[in-house]
């Protein structure tokens, strides 16, 4: 449920900003990785078909999805310190 909370949340801030955004390039970024050896791998399928759906837009995931990674890493820091 935590990982598809993301999804939930990058779904709701882009629907704020959709009108903002326009026509311009816009990328969504999930910090979910596909590959099996990692956890977040059982909701990759969902999330992104979820996203694909509410937003008309295929996110990027790792290991393509660099804004989600670095946030989520700098996160992740911030919380050990």
């Amino acid at each position: 449920m935590r990982l598809m909370n993301e999804a939930y949340k990058v779904q709701e801030l882009y629907a704020q900003l959709q009108d903002v955004i326009g026509n311009r390039l816009c990328e969504l970024h999930l910090d979910i990785n596909p590959d099996e050896r990692f956890g977040s791998s059982c909701v990759v399928t969902q999330a992104i078909g979820y996203i694909i759906g509410t937003c008309n837009i295929e996110p990027k995931v790792k290991p393509y999805a660099f804004a989600a990674s670095i946030a989520a890493d700098r996160y992740k820091g911030m919380v050990a310190a």
